[in-house]
């Protein structure tokens, strides 16, 4: 009767380490346990709290074996095992490769951004000015955000004041910000809608 293969040889690097495409490769097992291995585990382990990947991919017969990781978190220590699969179990986990990422651009701030109702710029709020405030990402990129842009979309005032000619078209800004996460935007027509949006840069970028 099959038993479960033995551990695949310990994943090498098969490109670089950028997070957004780690590439491995390794080698099976002289033993497949009597039976040919239908499938390929891999496990990527960062520190706590960051929650481990694990990823299942089918053998393609002929092919050498190789994967391609989802995205990873920027400059983070990955512990990185495979795990061989045939029909009467799952092998032993290899030998373990460690790979530190690059680091990456900051992600999306996950809340959008809040009129500041106290504090120092809560009282520059005007109808035409209103302060804003947000929340820092959830991951930096594994380097320190630096500043942070602010987008508005909104009408633009036209060219013959507000209540003048055929009407205002579509104004669209970008504010440089500090790593204060509050802007003060100005020069807005009063009681017009608006859209805000923020993004935050690191040294790798937006």
């Amino acid at each position: 009767a099959a038993i479960a293969p033995a551990a695949p040889s310990v994943p090498r690097l098969a490109a670089g380490t950028a997070a957004e495409a780690l590439q491995l490769a390794w080698e099976p097992a002289v033993q497949d346990g009597g039976d040919a291995v239908k499938r390929w585990i891999i496990v990527a382990t960062p520190p706590l709290p960051h929650p481990a990947i694990t990823m299942s991919l089918d053998v393609v017969p002929g092919a050498p074996p190789g994967a391609v990781l989802p995205p990873l978190l920027g400059a983070i220590e990955y512990t990185l095992t495979i795990s061989a699969e045939n029909c009467a179990g799952l092998s032993p986990p290899s030998k373990a490769l460690v790979v530190v990422t690059l680091a990456t651009v900051p992600t999306t701030p996950l809340a959008p951004p809040r009129l500041c109702k106290e504090g120092r710029n809560a009282a520059m709020t005007s109808p035409t000015a209103l302060a804003l405030r947000w929340d820092p990402p959830a991951m930096d990129g594994g380097r320190k955000v630096v500043g942070y842009e602010v987008l508005v979309v909104g009408a633009a005032q036209s060219e013959g004041g507000a209540g003048e000619g055929a009407g205002a078209g579509l104004r669209q800004e970008r504010i440089l910000a500090d790593t204060s996460c509050m802007a003060v935007v100005g020069n807005l027509q009063p009681a017009t809608a608006y859209c805000f949006a923020v993004r935050a840069q690191n040294e790798r970028g937006w």
